[in-house]
């Protein structure tokens, strides 16, 4: 059963979700020189004031990863207990690295590992939630985010380097952080737990 530390690292994850994408898109409204609808979120990392989206992907990845400690108690036991916390520590792990890397073709890789990971445990996440009473539904938006997700990410890929590129990449961002948020408000208003097999049969 989560402790109060396994809920304080959820929170940490729920934190960092918040704050990433209200600190882009707020940094990016106002930054001289920077058009949010052409240019991806990494932009921001470049030049004069680079510090602060630098310091954005590296507080939400630490975030990101200590969030995966309270999946872990959160999920125990049952299937994703193992594959959706360690989903999140490579997303977390992939955000320090891109705000290090950030740019180059090794900027490519761990933002593509970041984005790629968090696509994975939607999808992960969402066969656990599908097998668990009043969770259905949730399991549903998983796997849509999922989908959105990546129709977003395909389209950015065409377009990274003029017309609306920047805007379709942060709506693919905006789609994983919302689906964060609101999952792990889920979670932690039921006191930081997915039903297990065992609290369903006691309940019978």
């Amino acid at each position: 059963m989560p402790t109060w530390a396994d809920r304080a690292f959820l929170g940490a994850g729920l934190v960092g979700a918040v704050l990433f994408p209200a600190t882009f898109l707020i940094y990016g409204a106002f930054r001289p020189g920077y058009n949010p609808w052409s240019q991806p979120i990494s932009d921001l990392a470049l030049g004069t004031g680079g510090q602060i989206q630098i310091a954005n992907f590296i507080t939400y990845g630490i975030l990101t990863a200590l969030s995966a400690f309270g999946w872990r108690a959160s999920l125990v036991p049952g299937q994703a207990a193992g594959a959706y916390p360690m989903l999140k520590f490579i997303t977390g792990l992939a955000l320090i690295a891109t705000g290090i890397f950030h740019q180059g073709m090794m900027h490519n890789v761990v933002s593509y590992t970041s984005l790629t990971a968090t696509v994975s445990g939607m999808f992960v996440i969402a066969r656990r939630l599908h097998q668990e009473p009043g969770w259905r539904g949730w399991a549903t938006y998983a796997g849509i985010s999922a989908v959105l997700m990546m129709g977003f990410l395909a389209v950015f890929g065409r377009l990274t380097s003029h017309g609306s590129g920047g805007f379709l990449e942060k709506l693919a961002t905006l789609t994983g952080v919302l689906f964060t948020i609101l999952l792990t408000c889920r979670v932690l208003s039921r006191g930081g737990l997915v039903a297990t097999d065992g609290q369903r049969n006691l309940s019978h």
